[in-house]
């Protein structure tokens, strides 16, 4: 072979081994956009999930390189099962988005356990994953699901002002959404006003082809109101709403007082959380609804100076 064809042979060997890796890609690409369409259209139920994803799972199993090492199986086993559970759960994929680097952690522990010679290997690592995941397995057994956010803007605007903005409710078409609600729902429609008692809002969520997003009813139990600044605490009557899956809402309390310049705003929420175990999903789903918070006084206009 003379010297100047082979470039020409390695190009042609490379693009060969090109193919399987773009073929995998598309694949696992396929894989996914058939779960959200089955789970979009309520099809999650047909002979596609039975028979024509696991086909394609195979194929994508098959194309893919050789796992090297206890940790390269293992993490292409929980990679895999991790894509083809996120095809399936719609908006659940948050959560499994957010489950992932705990997924991995523990699976890095056990195959670092497996990676060792038999002799060295501590299979206690198995029994006690097991029991850290009973937490919310066994009923009653929870670790203080219900907590509390307070969120806090200061506004240059008279008590008044503000207990107006309140009364005209929230309107979340004129607000952003932050990095950390970057893929959770917010309201989409919002009606009702006012804060006297017997008052509420009835917050919609966007829906999709599979039903609607759900809703959020809330009501004024109480009122406080003075020159100064007032109160008014919330209570929900019902929720369907696709946070639901995540959290329930118990209630919030919302406050302001100051001066005829400024005014400072507190908004307290209390939620139960849904998920489990709550040294790893409590801090998430407080800064979420952190993040929550300030997007709600946001849409009242009531946004930090």
């Amino acid at each position: 072979m003379d010297a100047e064809d082979e470039p020409a042979v390695v190009r042609h060997r490379e693009r060969r081994v090109a193919w399987p890796g773009l073929l995998q890609f598309g694949v696992f690409l396929a894989i996914v956009v058939l779960g959200v369409y089955m789970a979009a259209t309520d099809r999650a139920d047909s002979a596609m999930v039975f028979i024509g994803l696991p086909a394609l799972l195979a194929l994508g199993v098959a194309l893919s390189p050789p796992a090297k090492g206890i940790h390269g199986k293992t993490f292409k086993a929980v990679t895999l099962s991790l894509l083809l559970c996120g095809a399936m759960v719609r908006e659940g994929i948050i959560c499994i988005l957010f489950a992932a680097p705990l997924v991995y952690f523990v699976a890095h522990i056990v195959a670092a356990m497996m990676d060792k010679p038999p002799a060295k290997r501590t299979y206690a690592v198995v029994p006690l994953a097991l029991a850290l995941g009973l937490e919310g397995f066994i009923p009653g057994l929870r670790v203080v699901p219900d907590q509390t956010v307070t969120v806090t803007h200061t506004v240059a605007l008279a008590p008044a002002a503000v207990a107006q903005r309140i009364a005209a409710g929230p309107d979340f078409a004129k607000v952003g959404r932050p990095l950390a609600l970057a893929m959770s729902p917010l309201p989409g429609h919002v009606t009702g006003r006012g804060i006297e008692v017997g008052d509420g809002w009835e917050l919609a969520f966007h829906g999709d082809n599979h039903g609607p997003g759900g809703e959020l009813l809330v009501r004024v139990n109480a009122v406080q109101s003075g020159p100064t600044g007032g109160r008014v605490d919330f209570g929900v009557v019902s929720d369907t709403s696709v946070v639901h899956r995540w959290l329930t809402w118990t209630g919030a309390e919302l406050t302001w007082s100051g001066t005829s310049q400024k005014t400072t705003v507190t908004l307290t929420l209390h939620f139960t959380r849904a998920l489990d175990p709550s040294w790893y999903f409590g801090p998430i789903e407080q800064f979420m609804v952190g993040s929550a918070g300030d997007v709600i006084l946001d849409s009242l206009g009531l946004r930090d100076a």
